[in-house]
C-alpha cells in the first residue's frame, strides 16, 4: 500500500508507546492493553501473519478479551464480529469511490 506517510504519523503522534517489533517474524504490532482488553490496531509484515502466535505473544495473564480493530481472516482463532458505527465515532476516513463499510474495517493506521 502507498500510505507510509499516514502510518508514520500514527506511529509518531498517536501510538509512540504502543509499538512492538518481533525480529523473528519481521512484524510490527501496534497495540494497547486497557484493563483486561488487548486492543490490536494494526499488524504490519512483509510475510503472512501467524495471528495465534502474535496474539499469544501480546496477551498477558490479565487479558480477558482481544479486539482486532481491523478485519482479518484466520481460521485458527475464534472470532466474533462487531459492528462499527461510523456515525457514533469521531474517526474520519476519506475514500475515493464507493466503499461498503458495513462489514469491512481498515486498520486505524490507514485512516486519514
Amino acid at each position: 500500500m502507498n500510505n507510509r506517510d499516514i502510518l508514520y504519523w500514527y506511529c509518531l503522534e498517536i501510538f509512540p508507546d504502543r509499538l512492538f517489533y518481533d525480529e523473528v517474524s519481521d512484524l510490527i504490532a501496534i497495540y494497547s492493553h486497557d484493563e483486561n482488553t488487548l486492543n490490536i490496531y494494526d499488524l504490519i509484515s512483509p510475510e503472512p501473519i501467524n495471528y495465534p502466535e502474535i496474539v499469544a505473544a501480546l496477551q498477558t495473564d490479565a487479558t480477558g478479551e482481544t479486539v482486532f480493530h481491523f478485519n482479518l481472516e484466520c481460521d485458527e482463532l475464534e472470532l466474533q464480529q462487531r459492528m462499527f458505527r461510523s456515525d457514533e465515532e469521531d474517526d474520519p476516513m476519506f475514500v475515493r469511490g464507493d466503499l461498503d463499510m458495513a462489514s469491512f474495517t481498515y486498520p486505524v493506521t490507514a485512516h486519514t
